[in-house]
């Protein structure tokens, strides 16, 4: 543990009061368990429902295949000569990889 920061939860775990920092007052314990309810309480205003979250998952979803298609189709290619994207197998077109 860093020998200036505030470990969380120091008010229900005893034992994280023991490595506190020396600077460590109640307030610093109060303030840090109210921010912590307020982030809570935020973080729930916030959280998008499932029929919304769906579509975007669904999006990076494909975005990861696309990317992974691409990774496979760069790596077929000599990049290395001066033809850049010459592939090895040019018999066979880009959507066949």
């Amino acid at each position: 543990m860093c020998t200036g920061c505030l470990a969380s939860h120091t008010d229900t775990e005893l034992a994280k009061l023991e490595t506190a920092p020396a600077w460590l007052k109640p307030w610093h314990v109060y303030g840090n368990n109210a921010a912590d309810k307020l982030a809570d309480y935020a973080a729930s205003l916030h959280t998008l429902s499932r029929e919304h979250a769906k579509p975007i998952l669904d999006l990076l979803s494909k975005q990861t295949l696309i990317q992974k298609r691409l990774v496979a189709v760069i790596k077929t290619c000599h990049l290395d000569t001066p033809k850049l994207r010459q592939c090895r197998y040019q018999k066979r077109s880009l959507e066949t990889l």
